[in-house]
């Protein structure tokens, strides 16, 4: 009984390997054959050796039934991994798996789940002043806060006169 089993996955894993296509489609239709064919070949020996006097009498329904059985599970999931996509997402969101595709922006933010820089994980490194991590496309080592708070020390405000 363990052949059906083996029997089973074959055809299941040419109906994977062929999904979205006709010879995956084509898989499930030679192992429903197969199985039918089965069937009928536990019939006709069955008719043989009641005609023969090998044997009074042959129940085989509960085999028949279990190759109906058979039949129906290599059917139902055949088809389905026949029906699976071939491809997987191109350019998934980090966190929710959609296809980021047909976005028009380099890294843009997943419609589905609001992630921003859904395409592909953002590279960062400590700014060197203040510790605070910063995107690593910018230049230096410096974030641009502390660039800015340089700038605005390094110029010189008026100085009071002595009058006041």
């Amino acid at each position: 009984m363990i052949i059906f089993l083996f029997y089973a996955a074959i055809v299941w894993y040419c109906c994977f390997k062929w999904r979205r296509h006709w010879l995956g489609f084509a898989s499930v239709a030679a192992g429903l054959a197969l199985v039918a064919l089965s069937s009928l070949a536990l019939a006709s020996i069955e008719r043989y050796l009641i005609r023969t006097g090998s044997a009074k009498t042959m129940d085989a329904r509960l085999f028949h039934m279990l190759l109906g059985v058979e039949a129906a599970i290599v059917g139902v999931v055949g088809i389905f991994f026949a029906c699976l996509p071939r491809e997987s997402p191109q350019r998934p969101c980090r966190r929710c798996g959609y296809e980021l595709k047909g976005l028009e922006t380099s890294n843009p933010t997943c419609p589905e789940c609001g992630l921003s820089n859904a395409a592909a994980r953002v590279r960062t490194i400590r700014c060197s002043l203040c510790s605070e991590r910063r995107p690593i496309a910018s230049p230096g080592d410096v974030c641009e806060s502390c660039v800015q708070s340089r700038a605005a020390r390094a110029i010189p405000g008026p100085e009071p006169s002595p009058a006041e």
